[in-house]
């Protein structure tokens, strides 16, 4: 632990002389031994059996097909997609929906571990190898290197979490906060999803921790090494390992990142010449070379951890905006600012290091849309920005994505069950924090992180799209209230407990009910539907029911003193079981009926060539897509015209299809020739939503 100093013994500028200084948590230590556990806890949870499933349609088959497409085509700028091939394969051409950060975690990550030539035709043709990629995806087991960095960001968000209540609020809460978040259902279901949400969430939140810890954390300096002078002049800068890794992160971040962007570039021309020759719009990027040496010159006068701190939040919220854009980038700015409003605590402005946190976050954000821009211009800003994040918010995108004010106070009981039993109480403990004179230190940081949570809430609750895993972003913040709830139990500091444990059982046994009565809850955390037919294929709901029991018989033993300590650690205990049987039994026991990777091995194994094709018939769910490597012919229309058309220029060739079970009978009725009609049956049936058939033309 670096030495605890007075605040009046730090170097402050003239500016910050302006305001007076806010009281500020004298921070408790961490305990390495703690710290372990937790790290051993959320890998416990999350990792054992990440990747034996097959991935979830559509959205982990549709990231994961943009990030192979990468290195497909030796290009990691442009975030392209299309379906396949045949009549409609390439009816899609690029996938603008959504920024770039969630496809170069699980492209970087399959590229680095060695999937590369096993997956791509270009690399099976260059290995010399002549295998068919489509073939390994369904065989192989690349789900591990796919979801491996979705995982590290909910990692980086739990462990961020838990430093900073332990150092704020002290070891037991923290660790408490860090249990609560790792196993409420949606963070970890989400948490080893290839989905945009956790490098979205988990980097967010993390990053806003590191604020919290850096804006109410009292001022840690740090030792500073002279290393050159010249004349009357000497340079000096932070001697600390924090300091020097974090500069090492942004290096890497930024090198990573300018490398995609100036290859991606590097064909495409600048509207203009120098001395006659074409100049490569990869130029452009020597702005944020510039940047990032002018951040590095100004980080120098750094003179606090807490800077340090600072500086991590805003990398973590720039590259949160990789994967969700100005939604997720200026989110913390928002909330921030709306608790200064609240609060009128001015003085956060000029301890935020404004200057040098708004050229990082610009320098770490900027690089990637800039290059889309100069590469496509305002049709694929407009789609990005206007159709997809604007309309979302004011319009809407689907029927099944809109509800009313209540929507997500549903869906946060259930993606933080049962956990969500505490958080009225934690809620109320917030509310009863005097007025601004009379807030310790700790009641800031509470208040904000209250601020952080009800404003989360609101921001959803007013978008019109809504679909139920857009609320993750208030687990982190609910998860951080109730694990200092718990502590303060604890404390003896909660004020009544029994009317606070009553309403606990109540929120307890509404939520439990309805989990039980649909299991389907659950899955539908992290998938696209959410209609019956999308209900089928999930476990009973007899282990809810059992969970629910157990929790509800611990928080009821709670109101005994005696016997509160043994209950919450039993809480605790039993909440770590669940999170573990969840993710490693329930998960994988769902994946048969939401992946297609099972039906399309049995392809692979029943075909004797790749001459025997695979055609997906009014079929667009995307994991057809991933697992054959987008060689799947692909008929999506619904007046069959084109693809009759194709059929019957192969008379005589045996085909496989895949398609919805409600859609089979229609399927035959398509069929071209008398012998296709006759010879036409499923193949394998193990799906409750889709099925594998075969006929000879």
């Amino acid at each position: 632990m670096p030495k605890q100093t007075d605040e009046s013994s730090q170097p402050v500028n003239e500016t910050a002389q302006a305001a007076p200084e806010l009281g500020r948590v004298q921070m408790h230590s961490t305990d390495w031994r703690v710290s372990l556990l937790i790290a051993a806890i959320v890998v416990g949870i999350f990792v054992p059996v990440m990747g034996s499933y097959g991935m979830y349609d559509p959205w982990e088959t549709h990231y994961t097909e943009v990030a192979r497409q990468f290195m497909e085509r030796d290009d990691w700028l442009d975030t392209h997609w299309h379906n396949g091939t045949g009549p409609e394969g390439y009816s899609e051409r690029r996938f603008w929906s959504k920024p770039v950060g969630s496809f170069w975690l699980s492209g970087l990550s399959l590229k680095v571990l060695g999937f590369q030539d096993k997956i791509t035709l270009r690399g099976a043709r260059a290995s010399g190898s002549n295998h068919d990629p489509g073939e390994y995806i369904t065989t192989g087991s690349v789900e591990w290197a796919v979801r491996l960095p979705f995982f590290l960001c909910a990692f980086f968000g739990i462990f961020a979490i838990y430093l900073m209540v332990t150092r704020l609020f002290g070891r037991r809460a923290g660790f408490f906060t860090g249990v609560v978040l790792a196993t409420a259902p949606m963070y970890f279901m989400i948490g080893r999803q290839a989905m945009t949400d956790m490098p979205y969430v988990g980097l967010m939140s993390g990053g806003l921790a590191f604020f919290v810890l850096g804006i109410f954390g009292h001022r840690e300096e740090l030792t500073r090494r002279k290393q050159l002078k010249i004349g009357r002049w000497t340079l000096d800068w932070p001697h600390s390992k924090a300091y020097y890794g974090f500069l090492a992160a942004f290096t890497l971040v930024m090198a990573l990142q300018l490398r995609a962007v100036i290859d991606g570039l590097s064909r495409v021309p600048l509207p203009f010449k120098v001395g006659g020759a074409t100049v490569s719009a990869g130029v452009v990027m020597i702005i944020y070379i510039a940047f990032s040496l002018l951040f590095i010159w100004m980080s120098r006068k750094t003179r606090t951890r807490n800077e340090v701190y600072l500086y991590i939040f805003y990398m973590a919220v720039a590259m949160a905006g990789w994967s969700k854009g100005l939604i997720a980038a200026l989110q913390p700015g928002l909330l921030i600012l709306v608790y200064i409003l609240a609060s009128r605590e001015w003085r956060l402005l000029l301890d935020a290091a404004l200057g040098r946190g708004i050229l990082l976050a610009l320098t770490v954000f900027a690089p990637w849309f800039h290059g889309m821009l100069l590469r496509y211009g305002r049709s694929w800003w407009n789609e990005l920005f206007g159709t997809e994040q604007l309309r979302r918010l004011t319009v809407g995108e689907q029927k099944q994505a809109k509800g009313t004010w209540d929507y997500y106070i549903q869906q946060l009981g259930y993606g933080l069950f049962p956990w969500v039993a505490f958080l009225p109480a934690a809620l109320i403990r917030v509310a009863k924090i005097g007025p601004r004179k009379e807030r310790s230190p700790e009641d800031r940081a509470r208040l904000f992180i209250a601020f952080w949570f009800t404003g989360v809430m609101l921001l959803f609750t007013l978008t019109v799209t809504k679909y139920h895993h857009y609320i993750l972003p208030a687990i982190p913040p609910a998860a951080i209230l109730i694990g200092i709830y718990l502590d303060d139990l604890l404390k003896k500091k909660a004020g009544a407990v029994g009317p606070a444990l009553l309403v606990a059982v109540v929120t307890l046994t509404v939520v439990g009910i309805d989990m039980v009565k649909q299991p389907a809850h659950w899955v539908w955390m992290y998938t696209y539907l959410y209609n019956g037919n999308w209900a089928r294929g999930v476990p009973e709901g007899t282990p809810i029911l059992i969970y629910t029991l157990i929790f509800g018989a611990l928080m009821l033993a709670i109101i005994g003193p005696k016997l509160r300590k043994y209950a919450i650690w039993g809480l605790v205990a039993t909440s770590i079981l669940v999170g573990g049987y969840v993710l490693n039994w329930h998960q994988v026991k769902c994946a048969p009926h939401w992946s297609q990777k099972y039906v399309l091995k049995t392809y692979y194994k029943l075909r004797k060539g790749p001459e025997e094709e695979l055609i997906a018939w009014q079929f667009n769910w995307r994991g057809e897509t991933w697992h054959t490597a987008a060689q799947v012919v692909v008929s999506k229309s619904l007046d069959n015209k084109k693809i009759k058309k194709w059929l019957k220029e192969r008379v005589g060739k045996k085909f496989y299809f895949v398609t919805e079970r409600s859609r089979f009978s229609s399927l035959r009725h398509m069929m071209p020739t008398a012998k296709s009609k006759k010879t036409l049956k499923i193949v394998d049936d193990s799906n409750v939503h889709y099925v594998l058939a075969e006929a000879q033309i």
